[in-house]
């Protein structure tokens, strides 16, 4: 079995990755195929903080892919003919989100209504990015049009909280993995 990972809580709160779920792993990092898939986003904000609202989240969106413009075309221009001009300083989310804006990586909206689906197909026209939708709980009601623009929809799996899983209600022939997993809850 193989899971898309979604980094926490926030409006861009990292990259998502791929892993494959191996009992034969004996370590986190074997069970990484992609450590990034591309950008994760969502419409969360905190109230009292910015961004806050929908229209802050909007405007924040819009904002950083514009510095992602601006940084790309100050780094291009330098690196043409840098005479007179700073020398850039290297920003490695705004890459990220200078390749997003290309569409050379996807990026991963967490969406479940229906409008907020609709908001992320219109901030994707807007920014010209490849989205990618996570969750999806009412991607049925937009799912023509998510058909129609190729959009893929990650569903969220209802998994079982570790601290509340059983392992002796499974098979006595534990994996290596559920196993390790027993002897951590155990007391």
């Amino acid at each position: 079995m193989a899971s898309a990972v979604y980094p926490g809580r926030g409006i861009f709160p990292g990259q998502p990755s791929l892993i494959l779920h191996r009992v034969d792993a004996r370590t986190a990092g074997e069970l990484v195929v992609r450590p990034s898939l591309g950008l994760a986003a969502a419409w969360q904000g905190a109230q009292g903080a910015y961004p806050g609202t929908l229209m802050a989240q909007h405007a924040f969106f819009r904002q950083l892919f514009s510095d992602a413009a601006h940084y790309v075309a100050h780094r291009d221009a330098w690196n043409g003919n840098g005479a007179g001009m700073p020398m850039p300083t290297h920003d490695a989310d705004l890459e990220w989100v200078a390749r997003a804006a290309t569409g050379s990586v996807p990026v991963f909206f967490q969406a479940n209504g229906a409008e907020d689906i609709r908001r992320v197909l219109n901030l994707a026209d807007e920014l010209g990015v490849r989205p990618v939708l996570v969750g999806g709980a009412e991607a049925g009601e937009v799912a023509e049009e998510l058909a129609r623009r190729g959009v893929p929809v990650l569903l969220n799996a209802g998994m079982p909280n570790p601290m509340e899983w059983d392992p002796g209600s499974d098979d006595p022939a534990l994996s290596p993995a559920a196993f390790r997993e027993r002897q951590r809850l155990e007391p």
